[in-house]
């Protein structure tokens, strides 16, 4: 079955306007259009409109409780704060346990947010793979099906081991995902210990995310929403594809919410009682899912990473050459606020080509 719009198995939003992102989108023509809609809430067994969440108020008041590092959870006790909804969205939106993450960086990366007008967020009208596609140098050789296993490096030079190969360099740009680096999936030899100290100190968020087609936009009837949230449901948040006025809806469980095994079943279950209608009346709607487990992915493990309290200082190791020979990017090594996006990861990627062309 054909989806109406692209049905994102990973990244879906441009969040604000990043110059890494804008000036790919404008070279190659690509549109963007602006997520617009109400916010519902789902509480106590009734559907409403969203009032003030109050997070604003809450982070004023993070800048307060800054130092000492701490968790959000912590300081939400140290504040004696009842802050459902902001803990929920810290949770959901950073794919983070809020007993884990640092208040820092959650400043930090709002602080980042604002500068590029980050309340706002915006859909590539064809699909983000179009940004990858657009990034593909046509002189460049792609090689695919060819996982890494084994970089042994001195100075000055690197082999690479991959698909039964050796490849020879001077420098290799290591930009696999967070988990690869800590559960040592390439061997590095000799291992770069800084490195893999600083990766150990981060962690990988968790998330899930389904989309489904249906046949008509059912929900309408009791809420036209952009976004519906409900804390009740094993499948917390869901939202539209407006302003565009498809039949499609994506549901995510992150941090806490998520769980090895959550189904379609579960998704099923909690919108029917986020929208308070029957089981089976969203069951005899759904025309096709699309679902990737990125936890059981081996090349992934996981969403995207998060800081935990007092590790404020790893994305900079990260993002520092070792022996002007390995170099290492990815959204987990940016340093600037923009961890866990996009625009985030294609700015490590610059970095590092910075840094090997000796322009850092």
């Amino acid at each position: 079955h054909r989806v109406p719009v692209p049905a994102e198995l990973g990244p879906e939003f441009v969040h604000g306007r990043p110059p890494e992102l804008w000036d790919i989108l404008s070279a190659n023509r690509l549109t963007a259009y602006e997520v617009v809609g109400e916010h519902w809430f789902h509480q106590g067994g009734k559907l409403h409109l969203a009032e003030d969440s109050g997070l604003d108020d809450v982070l004023a008041m993070m800048r307060d409780y800054a130092e000492p590092d701490r968790s959000f959870s912590e300081f939400s006790k140290q504040a004696n704060l009842e802050a459902v909804w902001p803990t929920a969205y810290v949770e959901g939106f950073n794919a983070a346990f809020s007993s884990r993450i640092s208040v820092q960086s959650i400043l930090h990366d709002e602080a980042a947010a604002e500068a590029i007008e980050g309340h706002r967020s915006f859909r590539i009208v064809d699909g983000y793979d179009r940004v990858a596609q657009a990034l593909l140098p046509e002189d460049a050789a792609l090689h695919l099906n060819m996982p890494v296993d084994q970089i042994r490096w001195s100075a000055g030079s690197a082999e690479v081991s991959a698909g039964g190969r050796i490849h020879k360099a001077d420098k290799v740009v290591i930009t696999v995902p967070l988990p690869l680096l800590q559960q040592r999936a390439i061997r590095m030899v000799p291992e770069p210990e800084r490195i893999v100290d600083a990766a150990n100190q981060l962690e990988m968020g968790q998330a899930l995310r389904v989309t489904f087609c249906f046949r008509e936009r059912f929900w309408e009837k009791k809420a036209d929403f952009s976004f519906l949230h409900s804390l009740e449901s094993a499948v917390p948040t869901w939202w539209s594809t407006l302003p565009l006025y498809a039949p499609v809806l994506v549901g995510w469980a992150a941090g806490p919410k998520f769980r090895p095994g959550l189904n379609i079943h579960d998704a099923v279950v909690s919108l029917a009682e986020a929208l308070g209608v029957p089981e089976k009346l969203v069951e005899s709607q759904i025309v096709t899912t699309c679902f990737h487990d990125w936890h059981a992915d081996p090349y992934a493990r996981g969403a995207y990473s998060y800081t935990p309290a007092g590790a404020m200082g790893a994305h900079e190791t990260l993002s520092g050459p070792v022996e002007n020979t390995l170099f290492f990017a990815g959204e987990h090594t940016d340093t600037g606020g923009h961890g866990g996006t996009v625009h985030g990861a294609i700015a490590s990627g610059l970095r590092a080509a910075r840094q090997i062309l000796g322009r850092a």
